[in-house]
């Protein structure tokens, strides 16, 4: 077993509060922020979590992973919109959890 961080942990600093019961931290992170969080913090891995991602283009996911190499952490992908699949009726979110 090992012992990691979940991006979703910060989503507030990744653009994500829920204003009706969190103020908003006032500042911004990427996930190379959470990346650095998490190698500070002494975790061996990390979970990914699309939805506060910032981009899932190729070039922007090499460098992510290239920041979790340096940082010596497994990674897992956590994909979910605000709503998920919306109990499978949402063939936008099939198709965006496929790409």
């Amino acid at each position: 077993m090992k012992i990691g961080l979940v991006s979703y942990t910060y989503h507030r600093f990744l653009g994500d509060p829920y204003l009706e019961v969190q103020k908003d931290p006032g500042v911004v992170w990427t996930m190379f922020d959470v990346v650095r969080k998490a190698a500070e913090l002494g975790c061996e891995g990390i979970v990914l979590d699309t939805n506060v991602m910032q981009s899932l283009n190729r070039p922007w996911l090499r460098e992510l992973a290239r920041a979790m190499d340096d940082a010596k952490l497994d990674r897992v992908l956590s994909w979910g919109s605000p709503n998920g699949l919306n109990t499978g009726k949402s063939p936008e979110a099939v198709d965006d959890l496929l790409k």
